[in-house]
């Protein structure tokens, strides 16, 4: 190969590198500092209820407007949202079965990624109800549902 070749083919990769260069970060780049762990709210000691609730009631089907709320029990994990969020990070230990409320309305049902404390993605789910194993550490959820979408997300060790 003659050099007026080489420069050639060296301009055509390097013009190619600089095409596929993102213009922006990743839509769901990894998380920077590691966010707050949810307290436990429910059957643990010191914990506070809210009013009217009793043990054993079903979550209220009110979605907050900003981040999720994380309800965490000796056994379940729940999370109550809207739209399109991500939750604050929780501890698992074993196997959960998820169960996802569809929409009021519409009856789409969100998508749900699960991931580990750091970013590592852990799985993608569209059904409303599902079992993950080997669930060990902190993780959070990203539900991914249209912005109307009140959604309610209950983990129960399996």
């Amino acid at each position: 190969m003659t050099r007026a070749a080489i420069a050639i083919l060296l301009a055509l990769v390097i013009g190619c590198l600089v095409a596929c260069e993102p213009t922006q970060p990743p839509a769901f780049a990894r998380r920077s500092s590691a966010p707050a762990i949810a307290a436990p709210t429910a059957g643990a000691p010191g914990a506070s209820s809210s009013p009217g609730a009793s043990a054993g009631a079903s979550p209220s089907a009110e979605a907050p407007t900003g981040s999720p709320r994380v309800e965490v029990g000796d056994t379940t994990v729940t999370v109550v949202g809207r739209g399109d969020k991500l939750t604050s990070v929780f501890a698992l230990d074993g196997a959960y079965a998820f169960k996802l409320t569809p929409c009021p309305g519409t009856g789409v049902i969100p998508f749900i990624f699960i991931f580990e404390e750091f970013g590592q993605g852990r799985g993608q789910y569209v059904k409303d109800e599902f079992t993950v194993k080997n669930l060990v550490g902190n993780f959070f959820l990203r539900v991914s549902g249209p912005p109307t979408c009140a959604w309610t997300v209950t983990l129960t060790k399996a």
